[in-house]
């Protein structure tokens, strides 16, 4: 596998940046392209702006809560694939 092989996008969502950056730099080492973000906002406005492979949320964060967020990747975004 060459450094330039990425596996795969990833939307890292979590409200405690610790958590989150920690996951990202794990799934960095195992190839994938990881982006940490720190609320459903965030992730909202990141997902309208790029494309991602599979998005991995905490469920419970203040404002968009993670369940909210997944819910609106599933009817926005696999529609597109459908």
């Amino acid at each position: 596998m060459g450094s330039s092989f990425v596996r795969g996008r990833v939307l890292v969502v979590d409200d405690e940046p610790a958590v989150c950056a920690l996951l990202s730099e794990g799934l960095c080492r195992e190839g994938f392209d990881c982006q940490p973000v720190t609320g459903g906002e965030e992730a909202l406005r990141r997902l309208g702006l790029e494309p991602f492979d599979v998005v991995i949320s905490d469920l419970r964060m203040p404002g968009v809560s993670g369940l909210a967020l997944l819910e609106v990747v599933r009817v926005k975004y696999l529609a597109l694939l459908s």
